[in-house]
């Protein structure tokens, strides 16, 4: 699995932080404003979405 398979299979919510913050460079008081959020919630998503993404990549890796 590629990382941009790895991001398409995040819920909606974290996949749209990780594009805000790692396409978009925002930086995460304005990932708050676009998600409606506080920008430390903006960036505990960010963190816990990255965090599922290692885990696929650990899991890509025992796979290969």
């Amino acid at each position: 699995m590629d990382l941009r398979r790895a991001v398409a299979r995040l819920p909606a919510d974290m996949k749209l932080a990780i594009v805000l913050r790692y396409y978009l460079d925002l930086e995460f008081e304005d990932i708050g404003r676009v998600l409606g959020v506080s920008d430390k919630a903006a960036k505990a998503r960010v963190h816990r979405a990255l965090i599922r993404l290692r885990v696929d990549a650990g899991e890509m890796l025992n796979d290969a």
